[in-house]
């Protein structure tokens, strides 16, 4: 037993040295700001409907967003090709991948769970996630058809999003995507 103890933590410690899996901390990272988002909407939907939702959306979301990010040391936002906030345009390869999403869709292909690339960005190499965010039912109320939203709610979108592009959806429709850029870092030389 005594041979094996040098061993173990010699692994042990290679293990603690070893760099984070990219795919996992990216996909670790959606799962918690999706959870996060769903429990702010949830909050304020059982506080004030949907106009309260569409509120919390407009002072909350993003900043919810940027400290989750801080915090689970990742690059992390919402996309969509039809935004709200322009905080949420797609950068070109985002744009390229949910348009690419969008034609699938209309052509009857499934959605994929997710989109996982390394590209290179400016000389460096950055490990690339995006989740589909699909329209549900209950999304309808702020995002669907001028008569599927309550007065009251689009005029809490006109006051909160003066340039709202955000409606005419239909269920199982893409919203947009949770989008993940992690910079990767070269392997030392050995």
């Amino acid at each position: 037993m005594r041979r094996l103890f040098p061993v173990v933590l010699l692994c042990t410690a290679a293990l603690a040295a070893a760099p984070p899996d990219p795919a996992a901390q990216a996909r670790k990272a959606v799962a918690g700001l999706a959870e996060k988002l769903k429990s702010l909407l949830g909050e304020e939907l059982a506080k004030g409907g949907f106009e309260g939702a569409v509120q919390a959306c407009s002072t909350s979301a993003q900043k919810v967003t940027r400290d989750f990010a801080a915090q689970a040391g990742v690059d992390i936002r919402r996309v969509t090709l039809k935004h709200r906030n322009p905080a949420n345009a797609p950068d070109a390869w985002e744009r390229a991948q949910l348009a690419q999403m969008e034609s699938n869709l209309r052509a009857g292909k499934p959605l994929p769970s997710e989109i996982e690339v390394t590209v290179d960005e400016n000389g460096a190499k950055v490990h690339r996630l995006l989740k589909p965010i699909v329209i549900q039912g209950m999304c309808l109320s702020c995002h669907g058809s001028d008569s599927q939203i309550p007065d009251p709610v689009k005029k809490q979108i006109a006051s909160s999003y003066s340039k709202d592009l955000a409606t005419g959806y239909k269920a199982g429709e893409l919203r947009g995507a949770f989008s993940v850029k992690i910079p990767l870092r070269a392997s030392p030389a050995r």
